[in-house]
């Protein structure tokens, strides 16, 4: 039997069971940083069968502290292409994964602006890095490692460019040249005599 994919940041789901709904921790909603949750009370146990069947994004995953759910991991979603926004708490439990940005990105998906930090995860990373190095444009540079450019830069050295100057390493423009010569416009003028 096929283990079922945890739900990661960013995955669009169904809410298959509203019993799972969590309407009243809004002490991790807050900490979280959604506080508009017990602000608005979008959902509540007397409404809470107008989320069924909606299509939601994970903004958030977390695990509660309460006593009673221990081992729960409590995801914090928006709606989607719904007319009335709605935001909510729920176990992981109620929701079923209808698709995941990575396997959106990798299916054909693209991108054209910067992803959202709450939605990188390596795997993302790693996905980008496999289909389109220059994609890693898009992701704020704080979340990517030397390890990640390197992988970037053996694919296409000529990325080096997109690295900001203080990134480029002494290593980093060595592998960027190795792979193609073209990256040497790139390298910061401090290292020019040290690549050759």
């Amino acid at each position: 039997m096929e283990k079922e994919r945890e739900i990661e940041l960013g995955d669009m789901c169904s809410v298959i069971n509203s019993n799972h709904l969590y309407s009243n921790l809004y002490e991790f909603s807050n900490e979280a940083g959604h506080p508009d949750i017990e602000e608005n009370k979008y959902v509540t146990l007397r409404n809470d069968t107008i989320i069924k069947d909606k299509k939601v994004r994970v903004l958030f995953l977390g695990r509660t502290n309460s006593k009673y759910n221990r081992d729960a991991i409590v995801a914090i979603v928006e709606t989607v292409n719904n007319p009335e926004y709605l935001k909510f708490m729920i176990n992981t439990k109620g929701l079923e994964v209808l698709e995941s940005f990575i396997e959106e990105y990798l299916s054909g998906g693209t991108l054209k602006e910067t992803v959202p930090n709450k939605y990188v995860t390596d795997s993302l990373i790693e996905a980008i890095i496999l289909k389109n190095p220059m994609d890693s444009q898009f992701i704020c540079s704080k979340l990517l490692t030397d390890e990640h450019y390197k992988k970037i830069l053996r694919k296409d050295g000529g990325l080096l460019g997109l690295l900001p100057i203080y990134r480029r390493t002494l290593e980093l423009c060595k592998i960027a040249i190795e792979e193609e010569p073209y990256a040497e416009k790139f390298i910061p003028n401090k290292l020019r005599s040290l690549v050759n």
